[in-house]
C-alpha cells in the first residue's frame, strides 16, 4: 500500500426537533429529542508520539476516526413562581456511541508495541435534574442546580491487534462485552450573584460578587479492591472522596465618556481545597500495583469485617478510621501514598486580577 493515503470523509445529519406547550398561565411541558455529532480530538486523529526506548512509535493517532454520535431524549416541566423564580425540572437520556479509545499493536515478541485509536466506545446516561432560576432582582440573582445521574460505559473489540495469530485469537484479546455497572451519582452546582445597590453611589454602588459552588459525590470504585478474594457475591463498595470546591469573582464597571472599564478579582478554589486526583496519582493507574499497595496500607473501618480476616497481616488490611484520600502524615505514617506524588492534588487556589476595557 502507498505510504499516504486519503483520509476518510463523513457526510453526517443531526436531526433534531422539539415541542412544547403551555399547561396552565404559569407552567409549560416540553419533550426535545436529538442527534448531535462531534469530532474527535485533533490530538486523537494527529497525534505521534516516538520513545527511545520502545525502539519506535508509542502513540499513533487515526485520522480516519469518524465523529462520535450523541442520541438524546428530554423531557420536562418549566414553571414560572411568582414571576421571578423559573424552576425546572426534566429527565433525559444520552445514547453515545462512536468515542475514541486506545487500541494496542504489538509485535511477535510482545516488546514493540504501540496505542492507535478507534471509535469503540460507548455510554449510556440516564438522569434527572431540578433547576431553580433567579434572573431578575436588583441585589441576588443566579441558580442552583440539582442533578442525579447514571453512567454505563464500556469498550467494543479487541485490547489488542498481534503480529503473533495465536495472541490475536485468545480470548483475553477482546474486550468484556459487558458494561461496567452504573452508579448513580448526585452533583450540586450554583451560581450566586449578589449585586450592591446603585444608591450606595458609584465608587460603592453596582459591585458584583459572584459564588460558584460545586459539589459531586466521590465516584464508585471499580476494582479488585471490591473483592480481594474473588469470592462469588462478596462484592464490596467502596467510593472515591467527593469533590468540593467554591470559585468567588468580584467585578465593578466604571462609565467613563469615551470607554468602559470593568475591573475584577478572580479566584479558583477559595478555600484552597485539596483535590485528589485519583485518576493521575497512581502508576499504572487506578487497579495497578501502586493503587493497590496505598488501598490495602489505609486503616478502613471496612476491614474490620471477617471477609479480610484470611488475607489479612500486620500492614495490610487493618482495621481504622482511614478514609479513602488519606495520605502519609505524622499520624499516619503506615500509608503507602501514590507514586506520582507531583499529580496527588490539583486545581490550588489561583487569584487573577485583571481590567477590561470596552469601546
Amino acid at each position: 500500500t502507498p505510504l499516504y493515503e486519503a483520509t476518510k470523509k463523513y457526510l453526517v445529519f443531526s436531526p433534531r426537533f422539539g415541542i412544547s406547550f403551555p399547561i396552565t398561565e404559569r407552567a409549560k411541558f416540553y419533550f426535545n429529542y436529538g442527534h448531535f455529532r462531534q469530532l474527535p480530538a485533533y490530538s486523537e486523529m494527529y497525534m505521534y508520539s516516538l520513545r527511545w526506548d520502545k525502539q519506535g512509535t508509542y502513540e499513533l493517532g487515526n485520522p480516519n476516526l469518524e465523529p462520535s454520535k450523541t442520541i438524546q431524549y428530554e423531557l420536562g416541566v418549566d414553571y414560572n413562581l411568582l414571576d421571578e423564580y423559573l424552576i425546572h425540572i426534566a429527565g433525559y437520556y444520552k445514547d453515545i456511541t462512536g468515542e475514541v479509545r486506545q487500541l494496542v499493536y504489538n509485535d511477535n515478541s510482545g516488546l514493540l508495541n504501540y496505542n492507535f485509536r478507534t471509535n469503540d466506545r460507548y455510554r449510556d446516561i440516564e438522569g434527572v435534574e431540578i433547576q431553580v432560576t433567579k434572573a431578575v432582582g436588583d441585589l441576588i440573582t443566579g441558580w442552583v442546580n440539582l442533578k442525579y445521574s447514571s453512567v454505563t460505559r464500556g469498550n467494543a473489540g479487541r485490547i489488542l491487534v498481534s503480529e503473533n495469530p495465536s495472541t490475536n485469537n485468545a480470548p483475553t484479546s477482546f474486550y468484556n462485552t459487558d458494561p461496567a455497572k452504573p452508579y448513580p451519582i448526585p452533583e450540586i452546582n450554583a451560581n450566586i450573584t449578589v449585586k450592591s445597590p446603585k444608591s450606595w453611589g458609584y465608587y460603592l454602588g453596582e459591585w458584583n460578587l459572584s459564588f460558584l459552588p460545586r459539589w459531586r459525590a466521590g465516584d464508585q470504585i471499580s476494582t479488585n479492591l471490591t473483592n480481594p478474594r474473588n469470592l462469588d457475591g462478596a462484592v464490596r463498595e467502596f467510593f472515591w472522596p467527593n469533590f468540593w470546591m467554591v470559585d468567588m469573582k468580584i467585578s465593578k464597571t466604571f462609565d467613563f465618556d469615551f470607554t468602559k472599564a470593568t475591573f475584577y478579582v478572580d479566584i479558583s478554589n477559595l478555600f484552597n481545597n485539596k483535590i485528589f486526583l485519583y485518576n493521575s496519582a497512581f502508576a499504572g493507574g487506578v487497579g495497578g500495583t501502586d493503587f493497590t499497595n496505598y488501598i490495602k496500607s489505609l486503616h478502613l473501618p471496612d476491614y474490620s469485617d471477617p471477609y479480610y480476616d484470611p488475607i489479612r497481616t500486620e500492614t495490610d488490611y487493618v482495621a481504622g478510621n482511614d478514609k479513602i484520600g488519606d495520605l502519609r502524615s505524622s499520624d499516619k505514617p503506615y500509608i503507602d501514598n501514590p507514586n506520582y506524588d507531583i499529580f496527588t492534588y490539583g486545581f490550588a487556589r489561583e487569584i487573577w486580577f485583571g481590567i477590561k476595557f470596552d469601546f
